[in-house]
């Protein structure tokens, strides 16, 4: 072998050394824009679930404290940023098909909705597919019981910590969603409502 053989043999073993040295290092883990121009900057990696710091939002505003407040729009964002998704002809939102189930609570997410009477109401609802009535109220703090004469193993609960806030704690029972009469089963809701 000559000597430019060896130099090219040699320079062609070293190019990757070169080319990796030359990279620069992100500093950025990724980033994009919003449509309009402007840049998003992702945040680190907590090692969290992306949807965790949302379904703790959504605790927080379902307990309904003094001062609460939102709108439609922001808790059907919450509530799609936690993987539901909203249905057709209602204001119900259930889990993605073949997605990862939703917890709030500790317990799994059956549906959700959110809903506004006029411009004096709006209150978000969702429907927990394990905890009865009496575990969520306890878990809570929420100690206003109200039977039912019909069905005194299923009581509600209610808690207004305001003026404007109101939390209710519903019992079991099943939700129709859709025009095909889809029934969902669930063994307590959480409603907080807001009046204005």
């Amino acid at each position: 072998m000559n000597f430019k053989q060896s130099m090219l043999v040699c320079g062609i073993s070293l190019m990757p050394l070169g080319a990796i040295a030359q990279m620069p290092v992100p500093i950025l883990s990724e980033s994009a824009t919003d449509g309009r121009g402007k840049l998003i900057i992702a945040q680190a990696d907590t090692g969290k679930p992306p949807q965790a710091d949302t379904s703790k939002q959504l605790e927080a505003l379902l307990l309904c404290k003094s001062g609460t407040s939102f709108t439609l729009q922001a808790a059907e964002s919450k509530l799609q940023a936690i993987g539901l998704a909203k249905g057709t002809a209602d204001n119900y939102f259930v889990p993605i098909p073949k997605g990862a189930k939703v917890f709030l609570f500790g317990d799994e997410v059956v549906a959700a909705s959110v809903s506004a009477v006029a411009k004096d109401e709006t209150w978000l609802e969702v429907y927990l597919k394990h905890q009865t009535s009496m575990q969520l109220a306890k878990k809570l703090g929420v100690s206003n019981r109200e039977d039912d004469p019909d069905d005194p193993k299923n009581p509600s609960y209610t808690m207004q910590s305001s003026e404007k806030t109101f939390l209710s704690i519903q019992g079991a029972a099943g939700l129709v969603i859709g025009n095909v009469a889809r029934i969902i089963k669930y063994k307590s809701s959480l409603r907080c409502q807001l009046t204005r």
